[in-house]
């Protein structure tokens, strides 16, 4: 849970008109509070902890709507760069034209001496989704805000959150998940894998997890470790495999390799991850104890096999 101030009189990015579309005008008195995007609110002098904890205790009671993946990255000296991804777990379309779906960027500012609750908005922006989001569709926005040269980045925060509207164009807006979005990283899933020639598996296949812009490249340690495909984006997933052909050892052996992904943006993120696979090769498994026992041997040039 994270509570932001803000200053009434202009909020950044104008996150004020979702209160004011919450109390369905102006004319109300500060101090102004919401939970989310307004889906619940309160203003003027009350009792504070009674009031703001019944909404807040009302608002966790709640389930996400959506599953949102979020990461930031300085992209220059004074843009924290918010770059998220959604999942829709909702029963109904997000759709930027008929609910007004987007996504919140929010950067804040944690000091003692900032206005009374030492947790202040630096800046606030709001991207609509680029598509129309089905019930398990996905969709991924970029939002980019700038941070004055006074901000200490070192008690610089983001908050990114997913709203909707809804009445369409009346009502209050309504907040599905808002995270705490993570340093950007990037990881490969699983990072170790077993594989076994030739009783199986002879192949795995491995997913990504980072800022929907990074595309990767990879590359293998060994001669008998294949990926497929070659390069690819976080959303994709990658095939390793193990070459049944290749054994140069009459006994069971076991090989070890490594998969190296290397994963860059357009805006300079650069990362690289590894997974390790260890295949296992054994000449004398047999299928079925009703088959005669088989020996697999490792081709040589030239020479025909027995």
């Amino acid at each position: 849970m994270v509570f932001l101030e803000y200053y009434a009189g202009s909020s950044a990015g104008n996150r004020e008109s979702r209160f004011v579309a919450a109390f369905g005008g102006w004319g109300f008195a500060v101090p102004e509070a919401i939970v989310g995007s307004g889906y619940r609110f309160t203003q003027g002098p009350a009792d504070y902890f009674k009031v703001y904890r019944t909404m807040i205790e009302a608002e966790k009671a709640r389930p996400p709507q959506v599953d949102l993946q979020a990461w930031w990255w300085r992209a220059g000296p004074n843009t924290m760069r918010v770059l998220a991804t959604v999942l829709n777990t909702s029963g109904v379309a997000l759709d930027p034209a008929t609910n007004q779906a987007g996504i919140w960027g929010l950067a804040w500012e944690r000091h003692a001496s900032l206005g009374v609750t030492g947790m202040y908005t630096r800046d606030a922006v709001h991207q609509p989704l680029p598509v129309s989001v089905a019930p398990g569709g996905t969709a991924s926005v970029t939002v980019d805000l700038r941070i004055n040269s006074f901000v200490d980045w070192h008690n610089l925060h983001p908050l990114a959150l997913v709203e909707v509207r809804p009445g369409g164009t009346t009502g209050p807006y309504d907040t599905l998940q808002a995270v705490v979005p993570q340093p950007a990283a990037f990881s490969v899933s699983p990072p170790q894998v077993s594989l076994a020639i030739p009783q199986g598996p002879s192949a795995a296949e491995l997913s990504f997890s980072g800022p929907h812009t990074l595309t990767w490249t990879a590359s293998t340690s060994a001669a008998w470790l294949t990926v497929t495909p070659a390069s690819g984006t976080v959303a994709s997933i990658a095939r390793i495999a193990a070459d049944p052909n290749y054994y140069p050892y009459p006994e069971a052996h076991q090989a070890t390799g490594t998969v190296t992904f290397t994963a860059t943006s357009p805006d300079g993120m650069s990362f690289t991850a590894t997974a390790t696979v260890t295949a296992s090769y054994d000449p004398n498994w047999t299928r079925s104890p009703l088959l005669p026992r088989r020996r697999l041997f490792r081709p040589t040039p030239g020479v025909a096999s027995p």
